[in-house]
């Protein structure tokens, strides 16, 4: 498969919205996961925001069109473009869990159209596959561009806390009353957050023509669905496997190029189980295996960014050939056979890609394949 060029990223978390000032953060062990109030304290709805409006003086609506213009902003100056003065094809594909509009009269994209012609851009594609949006954007971002549709794609995931989000997952039981501790034995669940993962992808002769620098390139896609149930993932793992092996044969790529994965690893029982044993049968037979990421106690899970965010964390991984602790971890699950640690660590010599593995209540298991350059 052809690749295509990675060539401006930018995110918002509850640790900052600066590529740096985060990634420095997350190799020190520094989390950004806070309590936000709520009036409907059914347990401790403790959260984290990404850094922008306050949450108890903002409406979700405000917020989601805040995070997508600073967004929009911080992503089109990393990239080094200016959308209204090009005369390129453009396109925008956007992914969110349902954004607003649980908790206000706001349509699911209305907040999107309204950024984008701020800035010139073309009306946007957006699509809500839960919390794999963010990775399945990008991926269709991707698919845009291969086929020649699109010189230059925004695209990524954006998503806000909302009071509905929280109770439902409360409801669920998938919210921790404590923190988050991915691939921990102790595990209780996972805690909300809010904020944006946005990248830039170019076709090769629009980032030539215009002189782009290339921070990345994405060189494979897979999904599959599990249809195990309408939030529950398929236990086995062997679903999201299928899309990590999909991903990789796009890619043509054997599992021992493979030096780092970011995990989905929410920090849930059932999550951590399947996911546990999908990388165990994409990597089982791979010695020493890839080093495994998973950013979520830290960053708390984002809903229909946190995909986005995380496949960043994966360049950043990449980029800077450093791995951040996987902050709660004190006794990684028997099944996840693959290097984790609760201490930053270096990539050792070998693999030159990585993999962020995304899934989404529905089943939806999204897997995509990325090198640095």
């Amino acid at each position: 498969m052809t690749p295509v060029a990675i060539t401006g990223y930018a995110w918002s978390t509850p640790l900052g919205t600066g590529i740096d000032e985060v990634w420095s953060a997350l190799l020190q062990g520094k989390g950004g996961l806070g309590p936000v109030p709520s009036p409907h304290q059914l347990r401790n709805l403790d959260a984290g925001l990404a850094a922008g409006l306050d949450y108890t003086r903002t409406s979700p609506a405000d917020r989601i069109v805040y995070l997508a213009r600073h967004g929009f902003s911080a992503v089109l100056e990393n990239a080094g473009l200016d959308a209204a003065a090009s005369t390129k094809r453009w396109a925008v594909v956007l992914g969110t869990s349902f954004g607003a509009s649980l908790d206000t009269e706001q349509g699911l994209f209305a907040w999107a159209e309204q950024s984008c012609a701020e800035f010139g851009l073309p009306a946007p594609v957006v699509l809500s596959t839960t919390c794999s949006s963010g990775v399945d954007a990008i991926s269709v971002g991707r698919d845009l561009v291969l086929a020649g549709l699109a010189d230059v794609c925004l695209c990524g995931g954006i998503d806000v806390l909302t009071e509905a989000k929280r109770l439902g997952h409360s409801v669920l039981g998938t919210m921790s009353p404590h923190t988050v501790r991915s691939f921990d034995t102790s595990a209780d669940g996972m805690l909300v957050s809010e904020g944006y993962g946005l990248v830039v992808l170019e076709s090769d002769h629009h980032r030539r023509t215009r002189g782009g620098s290339v921070l990345g390139e994405m060189i494979g896609c897979g999904s599959s669905n599990d249809a195990a149930g309408l939030t529950e993932l398929d236990p086995s793992g062997s679903y999201v496997a299928r899309a990590i092996g999909l991903a990789l044969r796009e890619a043509d790529a054997e599992p021992s190029d493979v030096a780092v994965v970011s995990a989905h690893a929410t920090g849930t029982t059932i999550n951590d189980y399947a996911e546990a044993h999908a990388l165990g049968l994409a990597f089982g037979d791979t010695e020493p295996g890839p080093m495994v990421a998973a950013t979520k106690g830290a960053l708390g899970h984002s809903l229909g960014a946190t995909g986005a965010v995380e496949l960043i964390v994966t360049l950043q991984m990449l980029r800077t050939r450093q791995v951040p602790p996987v902050l709660g971890l004190r006794e990684p699950r028997s099944e996840l056979r693959l290097r984790v640690s609760a201490t930053a660590r270096t990539i050792e010599p070998g693999g030159d890609i990585g993999i962020t593995v995304s899934l989404g209540f529905g089943g939806f298991n999204t897997c995509v394949v990325v090198r640095a350059t």
